[in-house]
């Protein structure tokens, strides 16, 4: 197994020139609205165009629409999104790119239920968080 670096919540050009420079794998945009990192079209743009060849850029979203997801993908240049809201696991597919869903974690039927959508769609992975409170 290998580790993997996403700075996530990255807001302005220089943190993601930034992030590149110290390495990280992907950056994370944060377009939740109620989030006080949410991104908007225009400046996720730019920052996705800081990508390195290898790098990832990773739209992190809480129950918005898919069409809404597909549109940011495709505005933005995203090359995965993360989906932290309450899709079942048939919803996570149809963006045109990679999945990794995250689910909040209090226990072991957690576990188990995260389990439903691994080889589903398009997952390609999943965020295993901490059921503190807040989102992004």
């Amino acid at each position: 197994m290998s580790v993997r670096v996403k700075v996530c919540g990255v807001t302005r050009l220089e943190d993601a020139r930034g992030a590149w420079e110290a390495g990280a794998d992907a950056l994370g945009l944060n377009f939740y609205a109620r989030s006080p990192r949410c991104v908007d079209v225009a400046t996720a743009a730019a920052l996705a165009r800081t990508r390195p060849p290898l790098g990832a850029v990773v739209g992190v979203f809480v129950n918005a629409s898919p069409d809404d997801i597909r549109a940011k993908v495709r505005e933005c240049g995203l090359t995965a999104v993360q989906l932290h809201g309450d899709e079942p696991p048939e919803a996570c597919s149809g963006y045109g790119v990679p999945v990794i869903k995250a689910l909040r974690v209090q226990g072991p039927d957690d576990v188990a239920r995260a389990r439903t959508y691994l080889g589903v769609g398009d997952v390609a992975g999943l965020l295993l968080d901490g059921a503190a409170p807040g989102y992004g």
